[in-house]
């Protein structure tokens, strides 16, 4: 067994590599040691029971209450997405790749072991010299208009296409980049399913090459050899919202179907996406309600400069602001709500369900855009 720190990109390239090698077991330096520990047990359980084995690697998507969710997939299905993504970038040996966000998500990871399969430079670290020499780049939706506005500094000379993922992007992205002769390269997946569809400009999404779609009760769904084997662990709560319908799989994200591809529509208002990260809000509000004097909780979210969206709270209780931030230390910082509003009742339909419409409508109206703090 091989554990690597997500940090240690050069050493995880290399492993990544090896096709029949050894298992891997892509770890973060965040974790806490009860993480830890706790990943250690299920990474034993799924070598014990033959779950996890030679040529696979574990790597982990955000976890909803600070505990990472494992995903166990083979070195072959990242493998087998090098060749479609090299078509579709028109990469070569003499393209240098700059990868600046954190190497803990699997988006960036996967983009720096791509670029190496490729025989491309590539950098986690940014420089002067580096900005000079990049032309790619490799950022989360919310950060490429700044990447562009760098662009038109005559900052980044080389630069002729920008890889994105993880949200929606504003059709007038697609326009400016388009006028400053730049392409924008959108793909949607997820850490479960890998590489789903793609697109250049604003519209529907068609399917990346290899995958296979369809949309199923308002859900898109999709077989390929770039999906992953299995969660680490069989606990639904852990799993969650990883479905399966025979050689098919979905994350829960909402899309129609359109005569040249198919629209995405998020993943409605049971999660939303932090800086990259997927965080599936039911987890958090039942952890936050399962601590010592909140009474009742529900979340929705609010713009965030640097990460596109951050988590607010309603909150039914009598705890303070310093215990629940004391209480949540140590919850992965994707899933901590940053925002409370204290509330005498939560909002539920006539059917006694949660309102979450109305739970973000009593969040957008309390925190006005000038009161936002910005972290």
């Amino acid at each position: 067994m091989l554990w690597l720190n997500a940090d240690a990109v050069p050493l995880i390239v290399e492993a990544l590599a090896q096709q029949d090698g050894q298992p891997l077991v892509i770890t973060h330096s965040r974790w806490t040691a009860e993480h830890t520990q706790q990943i250690r047990a299920e990474v034993n359980q799924a070598v014990a029971t033959g779950r996890l084995g030679a040529g696979d690697i574990v790597v982990f998507t955000s976890g909803s209450t600070g505990t990472p969710r494992g995903i166990i997939r083979s070195r072959t299905s990242w493998a087998a997405s090098v060749g479609p993504l090299r078509e579709i970038l028109k990469l070569d040996a003499d393209d240098h790749v700059m990868v600046p966000g954190s190497p803990s998500g699997t988006m960036n990871l996967y983009a720096c072991y791509h670029a190496d399969q490729c025989g491309a430079a590539f950098s986690t670290t940014i420089n002067a010299h580096i900005q000079q020499a990049a032309t790619i780049v490799h950022v989360v939706p919310t950060s490429v208009a700044p990447w562009l506005d760098l662009v038109s500094r005559g900052t980044l000379p080389r630069l002729r296409c920008i890889v994105t993922a993880g949200d929606a992007l504003p059709p007038h992205i697609f326009d400016q980049a388009e006028g400053m002769g730049l392409e924008i390269v959108d793909y949607y997946g997820a850490a479960e399913l890998s590489f789903v569809g793609w697109r250049t400009s604003a519209g529907a999404f068609t399917d990346f090459p290899g995958a296979t779609t369809r949309v199923k009760d308002g859900k898109i769904w999709v077989t390929s050899p770039f999906v992953a084997t299995a969660p680490l662990s069989d606990d639904a709560a852990i799993t969650d919202p990883w479905q399966h319908d025979g050689r098919w799989s979905t994350v829960g994200d909402l899309a129609t179907s359109q005569a040249d591809g198919w629209l995405l529509h998020g993943r409605g208002t049971s999660a939303v996406n932090i800086g990259g990260y997927t965080v599936v809000v039911e987890p958090v509000e039942s952890a936050l309600t399962g601590l010592d004097g909140v009474s009742a909780a529900a979340l929705g979210c609010l713009p965030h400069a640097r990460l596109g969206q951050q988590l607010v709270c309603l909150l039914v209780g009598s705890i303070s602001d310093d215990e629940l931030n004391q209480m949540m230390h140590d919850w992965d910082p994707p899933a901590r709500p940053r925002r409370f509003l204290r509330v005498e009742s939560l909002p539920y339909t006539s059917a006694g369900k949660l309102d979450r419409i109305a739970v973000q409508h009593l969040i957008d109206n309390h925190f006005q855009p000038a009161s936002v703090r910005v972290r």
